[in-house]
């Protein structure tokens, strides 16, 4: 991002992470939403967190929004991800800096209430006076390492890391 910033005719940057899986036509309409909504700082599209049944993107004061609420093409949020996020270059070229730093909770641990950089991020993006937008009809994807067991039957039995995690060896799996 800090070399494409010192180019001054870079008018939108786009970050990209490994684990997002996105098409073509997805950086078109982002492009295409950022052109056309000129009080969009950063856009950003649909994207699920990794093992759980929440999408990546929050409003603040709220826990859920009404389904309808994701009908239309652009939705103000107060927080994001940065799978697939378009910003306006000369918002982030005067975006006073550090960018991203976690912070630690009350007690200084690294456990419930601690405030990850992304999200330290979004809320030091807001209190600057910048907008962001979910673009909630571009959907992309989110890879998630699967583990592969073999089953009774030596077919495979997939399996999150997380459910790993959790409870160990799946059910059915061959012993």
């Amino acid at each position: 991002l800090e070399s494409q910033l010192q180019e001054t005719a870079s008018r939108y940057l786009i970050t990209c992470d490994y684990d997002t899986v996105f098409r073509y036509e997805d950086v078109l309409e982002l492009y295409r939403l950022m052109e056309s909504v000129p009080e969009a700082d950063a856009i950003f599209p649909l994207q699920s967190k990794r093992s759980s049944e929440h999408a990546l993107f929050g409003i603040e004061g709220r826990s859920s929004i009404p389904a309808y609420r994701l009908s239309g093409n652009l939705l103000p949020v107060s927080t994001g991800h940065f799978g697939l996020t378009i910003f306006r270059a000369d918002r982030l070229r005067d975006f006073p800096r550090p960018w991203m730093n976690s912070q630690p909770n009350d007690e200084g641990r690294w456990t419930d209430g601690k405030v990850d950089a992304d999200i330290k991020f979004w809320r030091h993006w807001k209190q600057s006076g910048r907008t962001l937008y979910l673009a909630p009809r571009v959907v992309v994807g989110h890879l998630q390492e699967m583990v592969t067991w073999p089953g009774r039957d030596l077919g495979p039995i997939h399996q999150t890391v997380t459910d790993y995690d959790a409870g160990g060896m799946p059910e059915g799996a061959r012993r």
